[in-house]
């Protein structure tokens, strides 16, 4: 049973109350491998320890360079135990500690009368302390015919807590077979990811599970397996590495490759800020060559360039997600290996599937794809967003520059300065100018770029020629 729990009374976990354990060491810290995760300035991967004592209560340890405030005092180097109503403050976070003294039924009748001590039932008007509301009773939390609510309210030493506000995700079991789950790193209305360490290897993976509530619609966990099962055999470095598709307990999960400190290229995108040449061209080639690939194999990843891409700090691009048209679907689905997955760990009756764009399953014309990177790689080399009036203007006016003069500076990184000049590519060099403009060019163009496979081509030679100036890039062999 948790010892004691923290009160978030500031930071983005605001009103929820996280259990400590009384049995382990519970860490705090900016690692996903924490068992609280605290993002924020100030916040160290392990920052720092709550330490149980023996006789109840926790010692908080912070770690070396780590700062964690107790009521305006620093907390020395070798620990401070902790008492009842000590806020703690770690970067821009305020956690209230409290003793746990109890948990409690909730009533949800009018006939069930509470009776005294700690764990005696509590009235479902009673109040909440941190969200305000009254304890229940809560519908999906009440079993037909019960008098007393499913889940539990706790009591603590600073008052009742509704278990709305309890993040329960701490006191779970953390394993799905022989992978230890260590936290939600993703989740989507589908799906949810999780980093988990594998026990024999104790590789760092995750895990793909499809959310329980949608595990009886037939159309969502076909297409769940076909994806799964098309990246098991992709074997593509920009994309994320399936490594197996599992089912223990009675759910069927993918487990992949997990990929470090990435940056959702929409988050670039919408940062608007512009990045080097290089990069931007490196960018561009990756994406290029992903949607090459992908065409050839009936995989759609095209209307996901955005939210369903990485971008780590080096430049490189992974995949996370793509979509499969209907008839690679379909191949899939008449495999051995997809019909023991599915008549294995899944069970009608099945409900309608929710309406999906057909656009993200089919695949789009070349053309616009290609038309897609060119505005892509506008907006990282100006940082401005793509617009058919200012682009051509823009394109021609660094063209024009003289070849003796050197490149202006790049636009300021302050965004409201940024955006009170005109757009420009004067500080972009001409190479990776020409670049762009052979992708925005007329088909009929003979400069035109007019396959995804062309522009790999001119993208890898930008980029060679970009890093060595003289090389003259690199003579790819054509088909």
């Amino acid at each position: 049973m948790p010892a004691a729990a923290l009160r978030v009374t500031q930071g983005y976990l605001k009103g929820r109350v996280l259990m400590v354990p009384a049995d382990r060491p519970f860490v705090l810290g900016a690692s996903l491998e924490a068992d609280l995760t605290l993002f924020g300035t100030g916040v160290l991967e392990q920052h720092a320890t709550f330490e149980p004592l023996e006789g109840g209560g926790h010692r908080l340890v912070p770690a070396e360079g780590a700062t964690v405030v107790i009521d305006g005092e620093t907390v020395p180097e070798e620990g401070q135990e902790l008492q009842d109503g000590d806020v703690l403050e770690v970067g821009r976070h305020l956690l209230e500690y409290a003793p746990l003294v109890g948990q409690s039924d909730i009533s949800v009748s009018s006939e069930f009368l509470p009776e005294d001590g700690p764990e005696a039932p509590i009235s479902a008007e009673a109040r909440c302390s941190s969200c305000g509301d009254t304890l229940g009773p809560d519908a999906d939390a009440i079993s037909l015919g019960q008098e007393k609510a499913s889940l539990r309210a706790l009591r603590l030493s600073s008052g009742l807590i509704c278990p709305r506000c309890v993040d329960r995700r701490l006191q779970t079991t953390r394993d799905l077979g022989e992978f230890k789950v260590v936290r939600k790193t993703n989740t989507n209305e589908h799906e949810v990811t999780y980093l988990a360490i594998e026990a024999a290897t104790e590789q760092r993976v995750a895990l793909r599970i499809l959310k329980a509530e949608r595990c009886g619609e037939e159309a969502l966990v076909r297409r769940f397996l076909a994806r799964a099962l098309v990246g098991l055999g992709l074997g593509h470095p920009n994309f994320v590495e399936v490594l197996s598709v599992s089912a223990t307990k009675g759910i069927t999960f993918v487990v992949m490759e997990h990929f470090e400190q990435g940056q959702k290229l929409e988050r670039l995108m919408r940062d608007r800020t512009p990045i080097a040449a290089g990069r931007a061209i490196l960018l561009g080639n990756q994406l290029a060559e992903i949607q090459r690939f992908a065409r050839e194999r009936g995989i759609v990843v095209g209307k996901r360039k955005k939210t369903g891409i990485l971008v780590d700090r080096r430049g490189w691009v992974k995949v996370l997600s793509f979509d499969v048209t209907p008839e690679v679907e379909e191949q899939i689905a008449a495999s051995p290996s997809f019909q023991e997955l599915a008549h294995g760990g899944t069970r009608g009756p099945y409900t309608a599937p929710r309406p999906e764009p057909a656009s993200l399953r089919r695949l789009p014309p070349e053309r616009a794809e290609i038309l897609g990177l060119a505005r892509i790689l506008f907006q990282l080399l100006s940082g401005r967003d793509y617009d058919t009036r200012i682009v051509m203007p823009c394109i021609a006016r660094a063209l024009a520059r003289d070849e003796g003069l050197p490149l202006a500076p790049p636009p300021p990184r302050d965004k409201k300065a940024r955006f009170q000049m005109e757009p420009t590519l004067e500080h972009v060099p001409k190479l990776a100018v020409k670049t762009l403009a052979r992708l925005l060019a007329s088909p009929e163009d003979p400069l035109a770029l007019t396959s995804l496979l062309e522009i790999t081509r001119a993208t890898k030679n930008c980029f060679i020629e970009l890093q060595n100036p003289g090389s003259g890039g690199y003579a790819l062999p054509k088909d």
